[in-house]
């Protein structure tokens, strides 16, 4: 993991070497001329990471939280009113770098025009994407760290400087996440466990919602459950998170068998884009469950009022 200063020291660089470029990209502007609407450039875009509080200081990034490039990495390009413009290809160099280069061509490029830049996830092909809104859906998630890439979005609006069929942008560029990550704990009481292959349900303010690609903003928020299935771990529980007010978090825990089910609750919070949020570096936020169900009939319902929610 890079250190703070080392960090610093590269953005330094990185901005004094997009000064140089940009001098040279406006005397060839002036050169060649304005491009006229409707021209397809070449647009290069130097990109980092946003939210540098929580994806370069926390070690936990190992575990699946995105901190640099891979390889295949691509940038949806969109317009004022969320219109496909382009896609941009990751350069070979910036491949497990934090700043990397990304190249290709957008269509109806014009001289100081507003552009957003999307990173939408592994696995997501940006080529084929065609609507102006995007759709989330944390429903289903595997609640492996290594597996939050995948939702992992990223964002930023600039303009950019069109000339000589190319374009750049006209300040540096930090791609912010739009979600967050969350890592629970949820502690079975004593004399109960291990987790098996049982389901966690998370019921909160919102799983899945839309996406705009003119503005990078959330809305269309609908308040279904995330669900997990609890294997290969000790309760430790990672999933992304929508940036909501939530007023109360319930879990809930299934045995496979659905002979055994506990509850647990933590008090409401505010989820903002780009918290990563634990107890503290490698400790999850503890949920205490409780029993409603067991082999022996219990009547106890698992959203019985008077249990109260514990503190984050």
């Amino acid at each position: 993991m890079k250190s703070i200063k080392k960090y610093m020291n590269f953005a330094a660089a990185t901005l004094v070497g997009f000064a140089a470029f940009s001098l040279v990209f406006t005397s060839c502007a002036k050169e060649e001329g304005p491009v006229k609407a409707g021209q397809t450039v070449e647009l290069t875009v130097g990109a980092t990471f946003g939210n540098p509080d929580t994806r370069t200081v926390l070690t936990e990034d190992e575990n699946g939280m995105k901190t640099v490039w891979a390889e295949g990495d691509r940038l949806l390009v969109t317009d004022e009113n969320g219109a496909k413009i382009g896609v941009l290809d990751i350069e070979q160099e910036g491949v497990g770098q934090r700043n990397a280069q990304f190249t290709g061509f957008i269509a109806n490029a014009v001289d100081g025009m507003t552009i957003n830049l999307f990173y939408l996830g592994d696995g997501v092909d940006v080529s084929k994407i065609s609507d102006p809104t995007f759709p989330i859906n944390f429903e289903y998630q595997s609640g492996l760290a290594a597996d939050l890439n995948a939702a992992d979005v990223m964002f930023k609006e600039t303009t950019i400087a069109v000339g000589a069929g190319v374009a750049v942008p006209t300040e540096e560029v930090a791609m912010a996440k739009l979600f967050a990550i969350a890592h629970f704990e949820v502690i079975l009481p004593e004399g109960y466990g291990p987790f098996e292959d049982g389901r966690l349900t998370i019921v909160g303010k919102a799983s899945k919602a839309e996406l705009g690609l003119g503005d990078g903003q959330i809305g269309s928020f609908d308040s279904s459950v995330i669900r997990t299935v609890v294997e290969e771990t000790d309760g430790d529980v990672y999933v992304n998170l929508l940036p909501v007010e939530i007023p109360l978090m319930t879990f809930g825990y299934q045995s496979a068998d659905r002979s055994y089910q506990f509850t647990g609750r933590l008090d409401g919070t505010t989820i903002n884009a780009g918290d990563f949020i634990r107890l503290s570096e490698g400790v999850g936020i503890p949920v205490e469950m409780r029993v409603v169900r067991e082999p022996e009939p219990d009547n106890q319902d698992i959203t019985a009022p008077g249990y109260g929610g514990q503190g984050w």
